[in-house]
């Protein structure tokens, strides 16, 4: 009885220290701002800000389509839940969280905070399930709450869908371990519950396709005797989980589906595809073992492309993968944790490995999932006897992961700063320093607004959106016939935008250019009829010209 008592008051100290360490760290991500994709699901998307369209949540109209300006693609935030992925359990958190925050990001920071924390207990409560050891799961949990790879995750709140798929990928782990010691009807509830997690896991995230694998890997280290024979006599509980997987893929293939997405493999090729993500699963490695470095990535990276079999890098890279497997493979008796964990690592990133094209073929928020493994790997080791002499050894990493994460968290503060990081990162890519010269015209600092808009035509003169944005910077410094200029360029890159003509129209307004003005306010109507502002602005015309024209 007395064991039982310290054992629950080790567990409550367990988790108040995981809980008080994890926010401290991740304290100053309150005071940061909406940055990145932020803004095309949240900021400037109508789609969660009214309880109307939640509706839309279970129909094609929740997928935002791409639109194309020049060789880009953006993701279209007018129409839709800014999302091009069917993952509606996240953007139900966004309905919830502008229903008590309206846009202030502080109460969106502390949901992905409060998750993180979440999952930073599960963990916890996971690997001492499977390893009976305290000191293990504490140390894992606490490896991997500070760890500075699992930054970019927390901070940018449009990435929650990683924070929640791991909550319910868990939650449906350790229910389904715990069915072993069940009975009856408390056995029949947990695997119900169980299966509406991996259910919720699965609408967070397309990751969570590989639960059923995972099952069976636990189940061959940690439940079956019989090695791979015993895995038939647990089909029974494998088969709810197969049904709703193949529920979500019919959902996912057949009735939600888009069509638009403008992905390809690196190169636009499979071959060099898979070389290329030989190094990127390196990366990962060199980021969760030296995590120093890490950086935010784009989705036309090309930082880690190779096209020939034999490069050097690509050898290496190949034989550290085989390496790691033929090692997971030969200690799998003698060293299961660490063989389990090595698999955990492998299996879990299989669905972002790009094997099928995604939008971004490397990302440190990918790692989310399958840090897990590296985090029970690593807190086995910390807690051989060899490694317990060097008792402050511990203590040392979490304290250097706690600082590096403390200072990646300043990475995110506000849009502005992070494109500027991420323009020095990727210095040679146009829409980057688009995307900064907007950060820069939306603060009022339209000089430096110019300088990045030139920036990014000198890298693509075919760029139609910069040269609008740059008329628009000039037209504030009351520049209008360089404006008129740039207006006119991005026509002739794309003449079909209706945007762009009625802000030729404005401008040329405001030099009482009446004529030109209507010409092009009367063109925008051709392209698009149902254009508002070009027909308030046309109809209006008259009284512009008598009050001198505060067009808008």
């Amino acid at each position: 009885m007395l064991k039982g008592i310290v054992n629950k008051k080790s567990n409550i100290l367990s988790v108040i220290l995981i809980v008080f360490v994890t926010v401290l760290v991740y304290a100053n991500c309150l005071i940061n701002t909406f940055i990145w994709d932020d803004y095309a699901v949240i900021v400037e998307n109508n789609f969660v800000k009214s309880r109307e369209n939640i509706p839309a949540l279970f129909n094609e109209n929740y997928l935002s389509d791409y639109i194309k300006k020049g060789d880009w693609y953006f993701v279209d935030s007018s129409s839709g839940s800014g999302e091009t992925s069917y993952r509606p359990v996240a953007t139900l958190t966004y309905f919830l969280d502008y229903a008590l925050w309206k846009l202030d990001p502080f109460g969106y920071h502390l949901t992905n905070l409060l998750l993180h924390v979440i999952n930073a207990l599960l963990i916890y409560s996971f690997i001492y399930l499977i390893t009976k050891k305290k000191r293990i799961a504490l140390l894992s949990s606490l490896l991997f709450a500070l760890h500075p790879v699992n930054s970019e995750a927390v901070n940018v709140i449009s990435f929650r869908e990683d924070l929640l798929v791991l909550a319910f990928f868990l939650s449906s782990l350790i229910l389904y371990i715990k069915l072993n010691k069940l009975f009856g009807l408390k056995k029949r509830v947990f695997y119900l519950l169980s299966l509406f997690s991996f259910f919720l896991a699965l609408f967070s995230k397309e990751m969570a396709i590989i639960l059923p694998f995972i099952l069976i890997l636990y189940d061959y280290f940690f439940v079956i005797k019989g090695g791979l024979k015993g895995i038939s006599a647990r089909l029974k509980y494998y088969s709810g989980y197969i049904i709703i997987l193949l529920f979500y893929l019919f959902v996912r293939f057949f009735l939600i589906v888009n069509n638009n997405l403008p992905v390809t493999y690196p190169g636009e090729s499979f071959y060099i595809n898979i070389l290329t993500m030989s190094r990127v699963v390196v990366t990962y490695l060199k980021w969760l073992f030296l995590p120093v470095g890490i950086y935010a990535t784009i989705p036309d990276c090309s930082d880690l492309t190779v096209n020939y079999f034999f490069d050097f890098r690509v050898l290496f890279s190949i034989v550290l993968l085989v390496a790691c497997f033929l090692i997971a493979i030969r200690i799998h008796k003698s060293s299961k944790y660490y063989s389990f964990a090595i698999f955990w690592f492998f299996i879990t990133l299989l669905p972002v490995s790009n094997l099928f094209p995604i939008t971004n073929y490397i990302a440190s928020r990918f790692l989310y999932l399958p840090a897990l493994g590296f985090c029970l790997f690593a807190g086995v080791l910390l807690n051989k006897g060899w490694v317990k002499k060097l008792r402050y050894l511990p203590l040392i990493i979490l304290a250097i992961y706690s600082v590096l994460t403390f200072e990646r968290n300043t990475y995110w503060e506000n849009n502005t700063e992070f494109h500027l990081r991420i323009a020095q990162r990727y210095p040679n890519n146009s829409l980057i320093h688009l995307e900064l010269g907007n950060c820069y015209y939306k603060t009022g600092l339209i000089d430096k607004a110019i300088n990045e808009y030139k920036i990014a035509l000198k890298l693509d003169s075919g760029l139609a959106w910069a040269y609008s944005n740059l008329g628009f910077a000039f037209a504030r410094k009351e520049k209008y016939k360089e404006a008129i200029a740039c207006f006119s360029q991005a026509i002739k890159i794309d003449p079909d935008d209706p945007k762009v003509y009625n802000s030729l129209a404005v401008t040329y307004a405001k030099i009482k250019k009446w004529q030109e003005a209507k010409k092009a306010w009367v063109k925008s109507l051709e392209i698009d009829p149902e254009f508002e502002a070009a027909k308030k602005n046309l109809l209006e015309l008259e009284e512009f010209k008598k009050a001198g024209l505060k067009a808008r």
